[in-house]
């Protein structure tokens, strides 16, 4: 106990929030991200439909990016046990490597369904990861008091991406095809990737990391969820896992 106060007193201090100009960049970094997912939601169905004409497979590939909303109980244990800037970094990374080759692919002819379908599945599952780790790194960028403000704006920022970021795309497909919208998807993931790289975010102080503990937090997350935090990305709601731990 007192080791853990003694760790904190020795933290720096932060900025307040006019002067913090690290969470600014880290809302701006999730706002590109966020445009990303958005232009997303509307070029990977479009990319499927040019392949196979088939609205059932538009349907598939759009599930199975979606699936991946059953793993939040465990992007909430991983955020809390792992490095959050670590995963916004894989993330962000991984999203930006996965949408690249499949617009390359698809600008080349050569794009399969087998592609779109691990693209898909992959890309929906870091995308949680993301989502949870994000929200959960902002205590460690500003002060207690300037928390509330600073995910206000932050919130403001994931809808304004709701707003425009789909007429981008749509704008992209429309003078072009869906494999440009991608890459440009693929672009917003890399400039995300190199904001968040340049900001300090600190490393989370966790409790004990026991294969017991691990699974009481699943299991508490999956049967007793207190109330949960949510935030609208695109046409759906994203439920943050309430057994994260925003310290």
């Amino acid at each position: 106990m007192e080791a853990s106060a003694a760790e904190r007193s020795h933290r720096p201090s932060l900025p307040e929030f006019k002067r913090n100009y690290p969470v600014f960049r880290f809302v701006g970094s999730s706002f590109i991200s966020y445009c990303g997912d958005q232009i997303q939601l509307i070029a990977i169905p479009l990319l499927v439909l040019a392949i196979t004409g088939s609205p059932v497979s538009m349907g598939t590939v759009t599930a199975l990016e979606r699936l991946p909303v059953l793993l939040q109980p465990l992007t909430g244990i991983w955020s809390d046990r792992l490095n959050r800037k670590t995963l916004l970094l894989l993330c962000d990374l991984g999203r930006g490597v996965i949408t690249g080759l499949l617009g390359l692919l698809f600008i080349m002819d050569s794009l399969e369904m087998w592609h779109m379908y691990i693209g898909a599945l992959t890309a929906g599952m870091l995308g949680q990861i993301y989502t949870t780790a994000q929200i959960a790194s902002v205590p460690n960028l500003v002060r207690k008091s300037d928390l509330q403000t600073v995910n206000a704006v932050n919130s403001g920022f994931a809808n304004l991406a709701v707003l425009a970021a789909p007429g981008l795309g749509g704008m992209v497909i429309s003078l072009y095809n869906p494999g440009y919208a991608i890459l440009v998807n693929s672009a917003t993931f890399f400039i995300s990737f190199l904001t968040v790289l340049s900001l300090p975010i600190r490393r989370a102080v966790a409790g004990p990391n026991t294969a017991k503990v691990r699974f009481n937090s699943f299991y508490e997350d999956v049967n007793y969820p207190p109330p949960a935090l949510g935030l609208e990305v695109g046409a759906s709601k994203v439920i943050v896992p309430s057994g994260t731990k925003f310290t």
